[in-house]
């Protein structure tokens, strides 16, 4: 594995099933991250500044990539597209992943 990619950082707190839904694919693929806890109800400047739209919880830091803030959609499927052979989460046809998008909207 390459340095940048075990440089990983999941802002979040253990009550938040979208933090443990990220944590779960991090689990799941055997990828490395450390768990910067938040406090839901006194945010810090860190999450303030990683998410300073929604100021919310999931977010991904990647080494030096932007944050990936809030969706766990969209974090899962960059941990899915950055480790692709590693158990898989979504599948692998252009029109599957499509309608997989579709309907996590409903």
């Amino acid at each position: 594995m390459a340095a940048e990619k075990r440089e990983m950082m999941l802002l979040g707190y253990h009550a938040s099933p979208f933090v443990n839904r990220v944590r779960i694919v991090l689990k799941l693929k055997s990828i490395e991250y450390e768990l910067v806890k938040e406090d839901p109800t006194r945010k810090s400047g860190f999450l303030l500044t990683s998410n300073p739209i929604y100021k919310k919880v999931p977010v991904l830091i990647h080494g030096n990539q932007p944050p990936i803030s809030e969706s766990r959609i969209i974090i899962m499927e960059y941990i899915d597209e950055l480790y692709p052979d590693i158990h898989p989460i979504f599948p692998s046809l252009t029109s599957n992943r499509a309608y997989i998008r579709t309907m996590r909207r409903s």
